[in-house]
């Protein structure tokens, strides 16, 4: 049963207002078209580069948070830690933007949908998709960490999933912060309760290891579909993390891999010395898994299943009209007239018309399914800032 209480982000537009000034503001550079999702501190919108002829996404700070210069600072400074990080799972940032009440960044666009989309709409990924999740994005939080940044909410709805490739994308960079320490002010908490690593949710100072820690939820969360620690009140589950030592992985879900369920329960240690102690060492440990098979055969894989189950009702179909078209020839024979030909032509309908809706239905589904294999894997909400 898939933990009800991790929840996927809500989409607030801007008020028309605003959103008439901004498409004013950045006319001739970008057509702004429709809501994507909402990150931390800001609303994003997929867009049109104009001059580079494509998609883009682009983070706005809402006007009511861009007249705080706290807020507006904090927006600027993810773009700006953004930026500095430059690594194949990693969304890039392209521009950073004031113009008045308007304040933006504009990142590139994942056709695709978040992590936490795909199992919450779905369930837990298959074992090798788990083992290329975690894999990825723990090494893109090693560069990160490389680079002195610590992102600090590390969970299924910053991680994009590209539906083309499958490739993972690690986003959101709102709350991260150079070197380690509490983000403002002594012991302040900051981040998703279900996803926290212990010292965070005591409000202690962080390193790395944190995000490895929340990378553990992850991995947890993806191969099982539920939470190491659930609860309704989000107080409750910080102690949770803090106190108690979740199931093993293995135990509710028996076909994850022996190395990504030994993996991830280091990862939930309460001590950070005895968890992994950077993501290159987790993405080691994953390396010599099998890779999952590329979403294009998969798909023409469930394809093919669909097509050797409909050929198994083709033949049946066949001989549904032979047997059935026997007493039509016989009567047509025997001169058969009046109530026993209308009694023979009722049974022969009869017999006739369910494995004809049968194999109707299961000809919309093949069509269904050869058009949807040449489209490419989208999903509502799905941006670089969708969580």
């Amino acid at each position: 049963m898939f933990s009800p209480f991790v929840r996927g982000p809500r989409i607030t537009p801007l008020n028309e207002e605003f959103l008439s000034e901004v498409r004013r503001t950045l006319r001739g550079r970008y057509e702004v078209e429709r809501p994507l999702g909402r990150g931390g501190m800001g609303l994003v919108y997929l867009a049109r580069d104009i001059r580079l002829a494509r998609p883009v996404a682009i983070k706005f700070l809402p006007p009511e948070r861009a007249m705080s210069p706290v807020h507006r600072e904090r927006f600027l400074r993810e773009a700006r830690i953004a930026a500095r990080l430059s690594h194949p799972h990693i969304v890039p940032i392209f521009s950073v933007g004031e113009l008045g009440d308007v304040v933006f960044f504009v990142m590139a666009y994942v056709p695709g949908y978040t992590l936490g989309h795909r199992i919450r709409t779905r369930g837990p990924l298959p074992a090798a998709d788990t083992a290329r999740v975690l894999r990825e994005t723990a090494l893109a939080l090693a560069h990160a960490h490389d680079q002195g940044v610590v992102h600090r909410d590390v969970k299924p709805d910053n991680i994009l999933i590209d539906g083309s490739t499958g490739s993972s994308f690690v986003t959101d960079f709102g709350i991260a912060r150079f070197g380690i320490g509490p983000i403002s002010g002594s012991r302040t908490v900051l981040g998703t309760p279900e996803f926290m690593s212990p010292e965070q949710a005591r409000g202690l100072a962080l390193d790395a290891r944190s995000d490895l820690y929340s990378l553990g939820v992850v991995g947890y969360y993806a191969a099982s579909g539920r939470l190491p620690f659930d609860a309704e009140d989000p107080y409750i589950v910080m102690t949770q993390h803090v106190t108690e030592v979740p199931s093993p992985l293995a135990t509710v879900a028996p076909k994850t891999s022996t190395a990504v369920a030994s993996l991830v329960d280091r990862c939930l240690e309460k001590n950070p010395d005895q968890r992994p102690q950077s993501g290159n060492h987790i993405a080691d440990g994953l390396a010599a898994l099998p890779a999952p098979a590329p979403h294009s055969v998969t798909r023409i894989r469930k394809l093919l299943t669909l097509g050797r189950r409909w050929s198994v009702l083709a033949p049946l179909y066949l001989v549904a009209i032979g047997v059935v078209g026997l007493p039509l020839v016989l009567a047509q024979h025997l001169n058969l007239q009046g109530g026993l030909l209308i009694v023979v032509l009722a049974a022969t309908w009869v017999v006739l018309l369910p494995p004809l809706f049968l194999t109707v239905a299961q000809l919309r589904r093949l069509f269904r399914r050869i058009i949807t294999l040449s489209e490419p894997d989208t999903a509502p909400g799905a941006s670089p800032e969708s969580a």
